[in-house]
């Protein structure tokens, strides 16, 4: 689930998956996507594969053309994620609030001080000492959660969980919590 929430922390990449998941069931191959985001063909097939290759999209060929279309048979996990995105994108949500709360899931040690703060709210110190992190690391790791509105601090220094606000954050952050406190 990390590798996803890392490969969607990028508002490109976010794009191309919108792009998949509206050709009607044909997909977006390389070159459309490159004409419709203005970006060189090299990076959109880099963008296409990292998506293939972490399950959210599925490579089919069709002759010299490979498209790129939703995965319907990845895991769940992975699915309720595009069904998220999917749905945070037709409603009209923007591509680079839903980067920035992708990219504040996808690092391992935001992870372990989000399962910390899920729990009850603490301060960076207990944070660091409870995943074995130094202070200086969790502080500078916490930013990117207090930037994307996942985690706040009160003013005793006290850092929580932020009730979410859209649908996308609702479910991402349902998603995410139920593995984080597995």
């Amino acid at each position: 689930m990390w590798s996803v929430f890392r490969m969607l922390g990028n508002a490109v990449r976010i794009r191309l998956v919108g792009l998949a998941f509206d050709g009607g069931g044909a997909g977006v191959n390389v070159s459309d996507a490159a004409d419709a985001l203005g970006i060189g063909e090299p990076a959109i097939s880099t963008y296409l594969r990292q998506l293939a290759d972490c399950g959210l999209l599925r490579r089919s060929r069709a002759g010299l053309q490979v498209n790129y279309l939703e995965d319907k048979e990845s895991d769940a996990a992975r699915r309720d994620i595009a069904d998220a995105l999917r749905e945070h994108l037709h409603s009209g949500g923007k591509t680079e609030a839903a980067a920035l709360l992708f990219k504040a899931l996808g690092n391992a040690t935001r992870v372990s001080a989000l399962k910390v703060v899920a729990r009850k709210p603490f301060d960076i110190e207990t944070i660091s000492k409870t995943i074995h992190v130094p202070h200086l690391t969790v502080l500078r790791q916490m930013r990117p959660l207090i930037a994307a509105k996942i985690v706040a601090r009160d003013k005793n220094g006290l850092l929580s969980m932020v009730p979410p606000e859209n649908p996308l954050r609702k479910k991402i952050l349902a998603l995410a919590s139920s593995h984080l406190l597995q």
